[in-house]
């Protein structure tokens, strides 16, 4: 089908196919280093650069960007940057870096994890952790303030942000204050509709889709399987990858499961009652309202964890992975 008349006239331009394999990978990475260094940073704003301990003891790389001469502690923004787990940072991905350190006036964090189909899962994963561990273990010599660490991303980087925050409370790292996740790789059943009918559209379509997870996670089913067992996104009664503090529904329209939750206020009661689809989706409404009254400070880190640890038991009964946004 031809798309492009489908597409605004200012977008044509840039609705291009390309091959998603290595070799084109390969070159496309070229092109991003070179563009990465033709983006100049603004006069009034610092570009420096940290070294940190990620996947397999290998070393990563982290451009920090911030305001000249701040000297305070600042709030930080780990920013992990997108390109279907395999291509590397692209030039509007730093200008967006340095737009949120200037106008956020926060220093972004922006890492440089290693990438599939070399590095698969957990590779970036860890990567990622590693610098959001490190950021909050030195907060104060990086010119941070600790209460204030937040991560973002977008894409496929915005999953490895997600899994960060669904991870916190294993990996004995504090929940970060803020998430942001732009269009996020959240579902890799690629059972949608729109999977189904988009396999040549511009850009990326449903086979990209499909090799990209290939790339990240292998070929090989059971290995496949386990890698996004592990990452929460298999659908079905596992739950997508997001933002750890909502709930993911399991089950199908009308089926019912067999546990209940309590949170502190009461909020849901008759734990054991069984419960619908739709009185889940009420538990994921409660989960979202909690996580509300955490960054408005209206209850403690102590009582958050303690609600969180309630309702990740509860949806791991009913076969959910990770906690996510509604």
């Amino acid at each position: 089908m031809n798309y492009k008349e489908l597409i605004d006239p200012e977008l044509r331009k840039s609705a291009n196919s390309f091959p998603f394999n290595p070799a084109i990978v390969a070159v496309g990475n070229l092109y991003q280093d070179l563009e990465w260094g033709r983006t100049k940073v603004p006069e009034g704003m610092e570009e420096t650069e940290i070294v940190t301990e990620g996947t397999q003891n290998l070393s990563v790389k982290t451009t920090v960007f911030s305001m000249a001469g701040a000297q305070e502690e600042m709030p930080a923004l780990i920013y992990v940057h997108g390109g279907a787990f395999a291509y590397k940072a692209a030039a509007y991905q730093k200008k967006l870096a340095m737009i949120y350190a200037e106008e956020a006036g926060c220093r972004v964090f922006f890492p440089h994890y290693h990438l599939a189909p070399k590095y698969p899962y957990p590779g970036a994963y860890e990567d990622v952790m590693a610098l959001y561990r490190y950021v909050t273990e030195h907060a104060r010599e990086l010119g941070v303030d600790p209460a204030r660490i937040g991560i973002a991303g977008d894409s496929a980087g915005a999953s490895l942000a997600a899994l960060v925050c669904n991870r916190s409370e294993e990996e004995n790292v504090k929940m970060p204050c803020l998430q942001m996740l732009v269009y996020p790789v959240t579902d890799a059943r690629m059972e949608t509709e729109s999977m189904k009918l988009f396999t040549d559209t511009p850009n990326c379509d449903s086979k990209a889709n499909e090799r990209m997870w290939d790339y990240y996670c292998g070929k090989d089913p059971e290995k496949r399987d386990a890698a996004l067992k592990d990452l929460g996104l298999l659908g079905g009664k596992t739950a997508m990858a997001g933002f750890g503090l909502g709930l993911g529904s399991g089950g199908s329209d009308g089926e019912e499961t067999t546990t209940g939750v309590t949170l502190e206020d009461g909020t849901v009661v008759d734990p054991g009652k069984a419960m619908s689809k739709k009185e889940l989706e009420e538990v994921q409404t409660a989960a979202n309202n909690l996580s509300q009254k955490y960054f408005d400070g209206e209850i403690t880190e102590e009582q958050f964890r303690k609600d969180y640890a309630k309702l990740e038991d509860v949806m791991k009964q009913h076969g959910v992975r990770n906690l996510v946004s509604g």
